[in-house]
């Protein structure tokens, strides 16, 4: 127990944490997605008591919906920063540049890119990233001929940004999304995650596949 505290405390000050393995980072991530998951139900529950109005189960999708995407988002900077760091544990994952800490491939991955701010949830953004820095992409580019994976993130990121920012583009993009049974002024976000497919939510269909492909990646 001693040398751990060591161990932490000399990475804490030099700035530095040690990378988790792709488990771990997948782990953490599930756990996550099932909190919003048990929260999600719950609204569920108070809804069907006529605890909680439709507009308000709406907004708790929502909420919800928004604290799965973000905890995809890191899900996938810290996969991909243990792998540049060749401390993913993943088989025939390799950096294509040497880097000896987060901070340096931070900056590094930084510098190449366009936007200020580096985006996560963009399937084609993250190939491309993976492509520049990764031998072979991997493990990220394993979706490449996958189209149906990749619409589902598309989907997920499309959702998403309707949610997150309200300008036209963001609401144009959602109003393309197949929207079965839904018309008119009830074409929202909360309305379209609630919608059944199949035997589940919209909602709860995403976290599911969300979860699938996080946890091929990590393997």
């Amino acid at each position: 127990m001693q040398v751990g505290k060591c161990v932490t405390s000399f990475f804490a000050a030099v700035g530095e944490m040690p990378e988790q393995t792709a488990p771990t980072i997948y782990a953490s991530f599930e756990r996550r997605v099932n909190g919003s998951r048990s929260v999600r139900n719950a609204g569920d529950r108070a809804f069907g008591s006529s605890v909680l109005r439709s507009r308000d189960l709406d907004h708790l999708y929502e909420s919800t919906f928004l604290n799965v995407t973000a905890a995809f988002e890191a899900y996938e900077e810290e996969l991909f920063f243990a792998s540049v760091l060749g401390r993913s544990g993943i088989a025939r994952v390799a950096s294509v540049f040497h880097v000896r800490s987060r901070s340096e491939a931070e900056r590094l991955v930084q510098a190449t890119e366009r936007a200020p701010f580096m985006g996560w949830l963009r399937p084609q953004a993250v190939g491309d990233r993976s492509r520049r820095f990764l031998v072979g992409g991997r493990p990220f580019s394993r979706l490449d001929r996958r189209d149906a994976d990749l619409d589902l993130l598309r989907t997920v990121a499309v959702a998403r940004n309707a949610i997150a920012h309200k300008s036209g583009y963001a609401l144009a993009e959602f109003m393309k999304l197949p929207m079965q049974g839904l018309e008119g002024p009830q074409k929202r976000p909360g309305n379209y995650l609630r919608q059944t497919v199949g035997s589940a939510s919209q909602h709860e269909n995403m976290c599911t596949e969300i979860l699938r492909i996080a946890k091929g990646r990590s393997e």
